[in-house]
């Protein structure tokens, strides 16, 4: 899972990005079934790695990773809206390399690829499903 400062980041970020479409956070969490917006967006943290990139007193490392933002329609609705809200997605994550806070020092992310929407159904059968994949790095210098 990708270092608590990169999620907090695709968790403000996401909101913000399209505000039209609620958040559901979902990690750990059930939304009620019952109170499910027609189309709505959540998180998936698939998997992150972090490598030392220098040496010396205050070394450079690297976290590398893959988000995934999952857009959610209401069944027997078409593809428009997910799809239509996945690429705002897209292309509001196209070109990011900011710096964020990590503990109490900063650090480099960049987004490198937002890929074009994947869709599926999910198991109920009651969402369609359209989800953009987001590799990123985040440089952070460790202070001795």
């Amino acid at each position: 899972m990708s270092s608590r400062a990169v999620r907090q980041w695709f968790r403000t970020f996401v909101p913000a990005a399209v505000p039209s479409v609620p958040y559901l956070e979902t990690i750990n969490s059930m939304p009620n079934p019952q109170n499910m917006p027609d189309l709505w967006t959540t998180l998936e943290f698939a998997n992150a790695s972090e490598e030392r990139l220098t040496i010396g007193a205050n070394p450079i490392f690297r976290e590398y990773g893959m988000v995934n933002i999952i857009v959610l329609g209401l069944s027997g609705r078409g593809d428009g809206d997910p799809m239509d809200a996945a690429e705002l997605y897209r292309a509001a994550l196209q070109g990011i390399a900011v710096q964020i806070p990590v503990g109490a020092q900063f650090g480099d992310l960049r987004i490198d690829a937002a890929e074009p929407p994947n869709t599926d159904a999910t198991e109920s059968g009651n969402w369609f499903l359209a989800s953009v994949s987001c590799s990123y790095t985040l440089d952070v210098a460790r202070v001795a």
